[in-house]
């Protein structure tokens, strides 16, 4: 596959977005945005929040497959969502920080979109496809281990 494909144009500055909570600045974050347009199919069109679902996933996936022990960027890019909140102070990101690696991946997704990208219930359940009551009861379990 070529990288400039008409879909690359549209989505690699979401997809570079979503990669630079992971992965630092350099390299590692342009091969990553590769390693993710080669593994897309050339479907249709996809939404801006299907784009950011699988590049989640496909973050998460490559973090999870790595040695590393922490799973965002330290300091948090300054542009970021969470960074310009304060949620890196927040119990369930200082939670998510250290135990990351005993989450299930589709757990670890729903509190990525939650305590990272501020979303609601109902933003996480359009992005992930799933219902809302699901998505609401993963995240009100996970506040009350926090003692949210």
């Amino acid at each position: 596959m070529g990288v400039l494909t008409p879909q690359y144009l549209r989505d690699a500055p979401l997809v570079r977005r979503r990669i630079r909570l992971f992965f630092a600045n350099g390299e590692s974050a342009d091969e990553v945005l590769l390693d993710f347009f080669e593994r897309q199919s050339q479907g249709g069109p996809r939404g801006a929040e299907a784009v950011w679902a699988l590049a989640t996933k496909h973050c998460l996936r490559r973090v999870r497959d790595s040695d590393r022990r922490d799973l965002l960027v330290s300091p948090l890019p300054s542009d970021s969502w969470a960074a310009q909140s304060g949620a890196g102070e927040a119990p369930g990101m200082r939670a998510l920080a250290h135990g990351w690696r005993s989450e299930s991946p589709v757990m670890l997704e729903v509190l990525v979109y939650a305590e990272v990208d501020g979303m609601s219930a109902s933003q996480i359940a359009d992005v992930m496809g799933k219902p809302r009551g699901w998505v609401a009861d993963l995240v009100r379990a996970r506040s009350s281990t926090l003692g949210a």
